[in-house]
């Protein structure tokens, strides 16, 4: 397969996917463990919340009841973008079976050792975490060398249901919250345009904490309609690093350009402003 040496992501596949190191696969491993990973951002941003951490289990039959709030949520420490949000016990206990046969197969799998093979550092193990509330918008952070550059926004569908929801808008904004008439390769660009929040600075501040010392990494979020943050997760190879990236492949020439230091101007984003 031909990689280009200018398409950010391209990049990142040949070091994180095809040749990855050893140092690359223990951090990423590391930070992308979702039980684990808590206590790195309570280190690093104290004053982020982060949803508590209630159980941990080796199997789903584990799990009692009793011990837990009427609503919450269920995860794995080794798998991406499969989370249950449990309404009520009685949710719980009507999809007993299923929820049992689908998170137990889950602990026995290792998450796309050929898209993300540093998952497979990850010891698997089933949690149960807070319940966050509401609807919230999903804030995914593109950071290059502890910089945010762009910003991926979307409705989270995690607190809606028993069952992720499809994202129903999703949109692209620069760093200063304009929308960008560009979108992610596979996604249906929205016209929606997500009001800027008034911490925005915060936010800024936040992921270039939790971004210091790595070359990229997306920073995902939860914002909720008062403004208040929560961690969500790190992500290092984001769509199995594909490239082009996104609809317009010139973008990832840039984020290349900002990459290796050829660039570092952010105002380059500013002709794609819709």
């Amino acid at each position: 397969m031909l990689y280009y040496n200018n398409i950010m992501f391209n990049v990142l596949k040949q070091k994180r996917i095809i040749q990855p190191s050893e140092d690359f696969l223990q951090l990423a491993g590391l930070y992308s463990n979702k039980v684990f990973v808590k206590d790195i951002v309570t280190r690093k941003v104290p004053e982020l919340k982060v949803a508590k951490l209630i159980r941990t289990y080796d199997s789903f039959d584990s799990i009692n009841l009793n011990e837990l709030p009427e609503q919450f949520v269920i995860k794995t420490s080794h798998w991406c973008g499969d989370v249950r949000v449990i309404q009520s016990k009685d949710v719980f206990l009507d999809n007993y079976k299923k929820l049992s046969s689908h998170f137990n197969s889950l602990l026995s799998k290792v998450y796309n050792p050929l898209q993300e093979p540093h998952y497979k550092y990850i010891k698997p193990i089933l949690f149960i975490e807070e319940y966050l509330g509401e609807e919230k918008l999903d804030v995914k952070i593109h950071c290059i060398h502890g910089r945010p550059v762009l910003f991926n926004l979307m409705e989270d569908g995690t607190s809606s249901g028993l069952y992720r929801d499809d994202h129903p808008t999703f949109a692209m904004h620069d760093i200063n919250w304009n929308p960008l008439n560009f979108i992610i390769i596979g996604k249906d660009i929205g016209r929606i345009s997500y009001p800027k929040p008034s911490n925005l600075n915060e936010i800024i501040s936040i992921a270039s904490r939790l971004s210091e010392n790595i070359d990229y990494v997306r920073i995902d979020l939860y914002l909720d309609g008062n403004n208040n943050l929560t961690f969500g997760e790190y992500t290092f190879t984001p769509r199995g690093c594909m490239a082009p990236h996104f609809t317009n492949s010139s973008i990832d020439n840039l984020l290349h350009d900002i990459y290796m230091g050829e660039n570092n101007n952010l105002n380059v984003f500013d002709k794609f402003k819709r």
